[in-house]
C-alpha cells in the first residue's frame, strides 16, 4: 500500500532571482539561478516524500533529456515513478521562473504538457485502489476522471489542487464533484464565484459540492471549512527568499497531516508551517523540511 498516489503537473524548473525587472527587448545578469523539478502534483509529492510518506507518481516521463531530470528528482526525493508512461515521443513541460528579490514574489513561464501524453489506457488500477489519498490537479482529464472513479470504489479520498486556470473550465463542477477535498487558490475562487469576500466566496460554493474546503490565501494564510465553521489559519513569519512552490507544497503537507490521523485544522497548521519553511530558500523545493524539523519549528513557533 502508498500513502498517496498523484495524478498531475510534473515539469522541470529553471529559476533566476533578480532585484531588476528586465524591459522588453532587454537584458539582466541575475543574482543567482538553479534548476530543479517542478509541478503542482509533482511538488506536492515530493514534499509528502521528504515528511515521511510513501508516495507515488502517475503521468508521462518524457524521453528528452529533461525527462532524464525530471525522473532523477523523483528517484532523489523517494517518489516512485513504476507506474508512469515513460513516453519517447513526449515533450517535456519546463518552466521559467523569474523571482523579484524585493518581494519574494514570482512570475512564471510554462510551456504546458498535452493530455494524449497520459491517458485512461496507461493508468494502473491497483496503485489506485491501494492508496489512501489520491492527489489530482485537473491535468491529464480524462485519465484524472479514471482515477478518481477507480478511487471512489475503494474509498480512497480524493483531494483537488485548484489552481487559477481551472476557474474557466467548463467542467470544473464536475471535476469537484469527485473529490473529498478541496484545495482552491484564492484566485480560483474569487474568478469562479465572483465574490471578494474568502467566506462568502466558500459559502457560494459549498452551495454546488459537498467537499471539504481549505482556501489558501498565500501570505495571509488558509481558511479551512469542515463542515463544523471556519477556521483562519495565519501564515507563519519566515524570512521568506522566494514563493516558489509553497502552495504544492502546502497540499502535500496537508496530506501527511491526514495521514496521520490528524483533523483538517491541525493538518492545515501543519502544512501552513512546511509551506513557510519551503519559503525560505530559493526554489520549489530546496527549502522542504523533514517532519521533525517543520514539528521543532511549529512548536518553537508556539512557544
Amino acid at each position: 500500500m502508498v500513502d498517496i498516489v498523484g495524478i498531475g503537473c510534473s515539469c522541470y524548473d529553471f529559476l533566476g532571482i533578480s532585484s531588476v525587472s528586465p524591459n522588453i527587448d532587454g537584458k539582466i545578469r541575475l543574482d543567482r539561478a538553479i534548476s530543479d523539478g517542478g509541478g503542482m502534483v509533482a511538488t506536492a509529492l515530493v514534499a509528502a516524500s521528504r515528511l515521511g510518506a510513501s508516495v507515488s507518481y502517475l503521468g508521462p516521463i518524457p524521453g528528452d533529456n529533461i525527462g532524464g531530470l525530471i525522473k532523477k528528482s523523483f528517484d532523489t526525493e523517494g517518489v516512485d515513478t513504476q507506474h508512469c508512461k515513460f513516453d519517447p515521443n513526449a515533450i517535456s513541460h519546463i518552466s521559467m521562473v523569474m523571482v523579484d528579490t524585493r518581494t519574494a514574489e514570482r512570475t512564471i513561464f510554462s510551456s504546458g504538457s498535452r493530455e494524449e501524453y497520459f491517458m485512461p489506457q496507461d493508468l494502473e488500477n491497483d496503485v489506485i485502489q491501494n492508496a489512501r489519498f489520491l492527489l489530482i490537479d485537473g491535468t491529464y482529464r480524462a485519465a484524472t476522471i479514471k482515477a478518481c472513479r477507480i478511487a471512489k470504489e475503494f474509498g480512497v479520498t480524493i483531494v483537488l489542487d485548484a489552481d487559477d486556470r481551472l476557474a474557466n473550465d467548463p467542467d470544473v463542477y464536475d471535476l469537484m464533484g469527485l473529490v473529498d477535498i478541496l484545495i482552491p487558490s484564492n484566485r480560483f475562487i474569487t474568478r469562479l464565484t465572483k465574490e471578494t469576500v474568502s467566506e462568502k466566496a466558500i459559502t457560494k460554493l459549498k452551495e454546488s459540492i459537498s467537499a471539504k474546503i481549505v482556501l489558501t490565501l498565500g501570505k495571509n494564510g488558509c481558511i479551512v471549512f469542515d463542515g463544523n465553521g471556519f477556521s483562519k489559519i495565519p501564515a507563519l513569519k519566515v524570512d521568506v527568499i522566494d514563493t516558489t512552490g509553497a502552495g504544492d507544497v502546502f497540499h502535500g503537507a496537508i496530506l501527511v497531516g491526514l495521514m496521520h490521523e490528524w483533523d483538517l485544522i491541525q493538518s492545515a497548521k501543519f502544512a501552513s508551517a512546511v509551506a513557510a519553511l519551503s519559503c525560505t530558500k530559493l526554489g520549489g523545493r530546496a527549502g522542504i523540511p523533514t517532519f521533525g524539523e517543520a514539528m521543532d519549528f511549529l512548536n518553537e513557533y508556539k512557544g
